[in-house]
C-alpha cells in the first residue's frame, strides 16, 4: 500500500487455514511511512530585524514535535540581551509540510563610555 509499510512483527496467525461455515477475519497491520517535514529555521535578530547570529535549522518528519525554547536554540549572544517581551509564540510546535520560522529578538547591550581625563 503506497505510503504504508507492513508491520512484519504483527503478521496474522491465521493468514493460512481452512474455510469453514464461520466467518473469519485476517488482519494485516501497517504503519504510515515517515514523510520529511519542511524545516523550522531559528533566526536571531536585533531590534531592527538585522541578523546578529547564524540561524539554526530543525529537521524531522511531519508530525514530529520540535522545541526551540531550549538553551540549544534560545542562545546567549555576547553583546546582546534577549528581549523577553518579544519571545516567539511558535518556539515549540509540530513539524509540518510548510516551512516555519522562529525568531528571537535581541537588544544591543549598552557600552560604558571611557573616562575622559582633562589636563
Amino acid at each position: 500500500i503506497p505510503g504504508y509499510t507492513l508491520d512484519e512483527k504483527k503478521l496474522p496467525t491465521n493468514a493460512t487455514g481452512t474455510l469453514t461455515d464461520k466467518a473469519q477475519i485476517v488482519t494485516y497491520v501497517y504503519s504510515k511511512d515517515a514523510v520529511a517535514a519542511e524545516d523550522v529555521t531559528v533566526k536571531y535578530v536585533d531590534e531592527s530585524g538585522e541578523p546578529i547570529h547564524d540561524s539554526q535549522t530543525i529537521k524531522g518528519n511531519i508530525g514530529d514535535e520540535y522545541d526551540a525554547s531550549t538553551p540549544e536554540y534560545k542562545l546567549t549572544i555576547p553583546g546582546y540581551t534577549l528581549d523577553e517581551k518579544k519571545l516567539p509564540t511558535n518556539a515549540t510546535g509540530t513539524l509540518t509540510d510548510k516551512a516555519q520560522i522562529v525568531t528571537y529578538v535581541y537588544s544591543k547591550d549598552a557600552v560604558a563610555a571611557e573616562d575622559v581625563t582633562v589636563k
